[in-house]
């Protein structure tokens, strides 16, 4: 993915159009600070991404940072990687900040950026990805309303159609009922799923009973080729020896003991 944007701009839609603009929401901004910033900034924009976010990190580890500045690089740090396409990183840094629990105040923040880092992610992920349904409920967990929900709810039935047509109908019911669990907004979805979860388990129990028939016929069919054999055994016995009537009978009977 190529991002054309400078670290300049993907600042300016943190808050922070330059340096001096920043150092006027902070309580002091020491040169040192000061002068790392600058040279993260140009660094990015020469697409010098490394560069950056060492400079960054010595920015967020300068003695005596604030709380702001610490929260700047870090997000400068997350803006860089965006930057150079790797959204990945992007996620880490932003979940690394996230954890941080003295970044309280910057939350709200920080929640919309890493829900839309995880969507934007999502998208790189190939439909079978293991990785796509923990991602997406990553987005979940952060906001119960994300369009996460839709693309996780459509996921799970796609799989649990692939399991039905492959009649694994465990596989199947299990992603369905995932499905059914994450209460889609979308009614019509919702009731495309009950249906197949109803389809499922008709399907399954068909299957079975299926089963269950064709071994009885099996059975059934094995005892009539039994009988037929301990008949034509008689009929020769009868035939070459003038068997009575009664004898025949005892032998029958011992035969099918």
């Amino acid at each position: 993915m190529q991002h054309t944007h400078t670290l300049r701009s993907a600042l300016k839609r943190l808050g922070l159009v330059t340096l001096g603009a920043a150092c006027l929401q902070l309580s002091a901004c020491s040169p040192s600070s000061e002068a790392l910033y600058e040279q993260a900034r140009k660094a990015a924009e020469a697409k010098n991404f490394d560069e950056a976010l060492t400079l960054f990190e010595q920015m967020k580890r300068e003695e005596g940072a604030t709380l702001e500045q610490r929260y700047q690089a870090g997000f400068g740090s997350a803006e860089v990687h965006l930057a150079r396409g790797d959204i990945k990183a992007q996620a880490a840094a932003l979940e690394a900040l996230l954890q941080d629990k003295s970044m309280a105040p910057y939350r709200d923040t920080l929640v919309i950026k890493l829900e839309d880092s995880y969507l934007k992610r999502a998208e790189e992920l190939g439909l079978g990805d293991p990785q796509l349904i923990p991602l997406l409920r990553k987005a979940i967990e952060l906001n119960p309303q994300s369009k996460a929900r839709q693309l996780l709810t459509e996921r799970y039935m796609a799989r649990g159609l692939e399991e039905l047509k492959a009649e694994r109908f465990d596989e199947a019911e299990q992603h369905f009922i995932s499905a059914q669990e994450l209460k889609s907004a979308d009614e019509p979805l919702n009731k495309k799923i009950a249906e197949l979860l109803k389809e499922t388990r008709l399907t399954r129990y068909m299957s079975v009973a299926r089963r269950l028939i064709e071994a009885k016929q099996d059975e059934l069919t094995r005892e009539c080729h039994n009988m037929w054999g301990r008949l034509d055994a008689l009929k020769e016995l009868y035939e070459e020896f003038n068997l009575e009537d009664e004898e025949i009978d005892e032998l029958e009977y011992h035969i099918s003991i």
